[in-house]
C-alpha cells in the first residue's frame, strides 16, 4: 500500500524514462549505494498497482529489486517470469513520488 507523503498530491509525469533516469533519481535520493546493481528477477516490476512513480531496496547484495510505474518508465526492471509487482519486495528501500 502507499505512504503518500504529506503535503504530497501523487501525479504520473508525461515521460519515457529509461534506465539512466532511474540511476540518476536512486542516486540523487540515495540511501543505496549499488544503484547499477539492479535484480532483474521477478520481484519489482513495471506495474501501475501504486501512487509512487518509482522504488528501489537498500544494499541487498548482489542486487537490489526494483519497482517502477508503467506510465513513467518504458525501461522493465524485471528480465524473467512475470513482475509479482510489490512496491518493495524486501524492505528497506526508497519510495519516489512525484507530486504537484
Amino acid at each position: 500500500s502507499d505512504n503518500v507523503p504529506s503535503g504530497c498530491t501523487p501525479y504520473k509525469p508525461f515521460v519515457s524514462w529509461v534506465y539512466s533516469d532511474y540511476l540518476a533519481l536512486c542516486q540523487h535520493f540515495g540511501g543505496q549505494s549499488t544503484c547499477a546493481q539492479v535484480d532483474y528477477d521477478a520481484d519489482g516490476g513495471r506495474c501501475t498497482n501504486a501512487q509512487a512513480i518509482l522504488a528501489y531496496e537498500h544494499n541487498h547484495q548482489p542486487s537490489n529489486d526494483v519497482w517502477v510505474d508503467s506510465r513513467v518508465f518504458t525501461w522493465n526492471p524485471v528480465s524473467s517470469g512475470t513482475p509479482n509487482c510489490r512496491v518493495l519486495a524486501n524492505p528497506p528501500g526508497t519510495v519516489v513520488y512525484a507530486c504537484r
